[in-house]
């Protein structure tokens, strides 16, 4: 009896082995399948890390050229503005010389009738 006790207890053993190889193998597998697949992550993370870089590069030198541009601009601004008083300036001058122009143009009517009226009442005294 003790031997079929051992006998059996000799099987359960090997059968235990037996399950434990495959558990050890299934285990192997895994972390193979499992380290592939997270070095695959690693090799994805890495190459996205680096066109964030140069993302982050590529955006802080639009920055860079936006803050340029918004300087610019406000000069240009304010180039624009002080055109913009000084073409005032000038349209108030034209304005003022346009009125006297025309000041000037009806007194050389009037003397030119003048002349006119004095030219033939010469001409007629004679």
């Amino acid at each position: 009896m003790e031997n079929k006790i051992f006998g059996m207890m000799e099987k359960m053993y090997m059968e235990m082995q037996k399950g434990f190889e495959k558990v050890n193998r299934d285990i192997a597998r895994l972390e193979h399948d499992h380290g592939e697949k997270l070095a695959a992550l690693f090799d994805e993370q890495k190459a996205m890390r680096e066109i964030l870089d140069d993302h982050s590069v590529r955006l802080s030198e639009v920055n860079k050229t936006l803050d340029d541009h918004s300087v610019q601009l406000s000069e240009v601004n304010k180039t624009l503005n002080d055109h913009s008083v000084q073409l005032s300036e000038v349209n108030e001058t034209l304005d003022d010389h346009t009125g006297r122009l025309s000041r000037i143009e009806s007194k050389l009517e009037t003397h030119d009738i003048k002349i006119h009226v004095l030219d033939k009442t010469k001409a007629n005294a004679e």
